[in-house]
């Protein structure tokens, strides 16, 4: 059987260059490269895994996790933290940097600090802005594998998404909201930004395949208002209170993004809790609570700590064993009302 130190001689290289070229890592020029692998694939090599094992575990990887300041943030950094255990036997040094929803320029910054010192891997949770699309694609061109988690990114070569199906999950947002409305009434939506800059890509598919289902399904639905949180707490009450003395006849409120609890405590505060209808996603403790006092109708949970421990599952196993994963990989869409606690 073929050594890799073999293959390196008959390519006249040196064995690292056929390891870079095995994991797919950068620092190999593309006709090198091709002809290290048309001599792996005609000496059929096999790597000797024990000893790959044991070089794995031996070197440093650099992983960089790059989280916004959202009410998702201790449930999905937690998710990563659990998902960093399952490989505590590998020398794995992270960097952890979380920034704020308007703060696009310092995660764009962030991802090509993290491309320029040669990171193993991203994990990201993108604000969908040009800077960070361009930063993403940057570290893709480095052949620095990108994983994007709880949110998504439009136009660029990220290896995967690990999420929710936002779209699926507005559209049953839609018919729930519909059922417990008895398809008529009036309606307002709650979402982090209306901008095209700025905004959370999934949030901004949760909140146009929402209105798009609604306004094709029931006719008898009125959309009144659609308002932007910027996931800002204080925002989100004042905003929703302007909402509720605008429209005094309001039937239902569909959020789209952090701040379900701020909204619903605000509903309550006027003595509208239960009345008006309250959907939002996730399942936080606060969340949960406020089910059970009948301030939130019912909840959409998307699984965000089983999202993070995806994300670091499906980076690792491309990294130690080149499995690529599938370009999105959803979580559950899982309805929580106060008849299932």
């Amino acid at each position: 059987m073929v050594t890799m130190q073999q293959i390196a001689d008959m390519a006249g290289v040196h064995k690292s260059t056929v390891d870079k070229v095995l994991h797919n890592r950068p620092g190999v020029s593309e006709p090198v490269r091709k002809k290290i692998q048309k001599l792996l694939e005609e000496y059929d090599y096999q790597p000797n895994r024990a000893a790959q094992a044991l070089q794995y575990r031996k070197r440093q990887w650099n992983i960089g996790i790059v989280l916004v300041q959202v009410d998702a943030l201790t449930v999905l950094q937690g998710g990563v933290l659990r998902g960093l255990k399952a490989y505590k036997d590998f020398n794995i040094k992270t960097r952890f940097v979380t920034v704020r929803t308007w703060e696009a320029d310092k995660m764009a910054d962030t991802i090509r600090k993290m491309t320029a010192e040669k990171f193993d891997g991203i994990i990201l949770s993108p604000i969908n802005t040009e800077e960070v699309r361009n930063a993403v694609t940057e570290a893709a061109e480095q052949e620095i594998p990108v994983v994007t988690v709880n949110a998504d990114l439009e136009g660029v070569p990220r290896m995967c998404f690990v999420g929710q199906d936002g779209a699926k999950a507005s559209r049953v947002a839609g018919r729930l909201m519909a059922e417990c409305l008895g398809k008529k009434g009036q309606i307002a939506v709650v979402t982090s930004a209306v901008a095209e800059e700025n905004n959370n890509y999934y949030v901004k598919i949760r909140e146009e395949s929402f209105i798009r289902y609604v306004r094709e399904k029931y006719p008898n639905i009125i959309i009144t208002d659609c308002i932007e949180s910027m996931e800002n707490m204080e925002m989100t009450r004042q905003k929703t209170m302007e909402l509720l003395e605008k429209e005094p006849e309001l039937d239902g409120i569909y959020i789209t993004c952090g701040g379900v609890a701020e909204v619903a405590e605000t509903v309550a505060r006027v003595g509208k809790a239960g009345r008006i209808k309250v959907i939002g996603y996730e399942s936080y403790p606060k969340i949960i609570e406020l089910i059970k006092d009948d301030c939130i109708t019912l909840t959409i949970d998307s699984e965000i700590e089983r999202q993070g421990r995806l994300a670091v599952q499906n980076l690792m196993q491309f990294l130690l064993n080149g499995r690529k994963p599938e370009t999105n990989i959803f979580t559950d869409i899982n309805i929580v009302l106060k008849e299932l606690l």
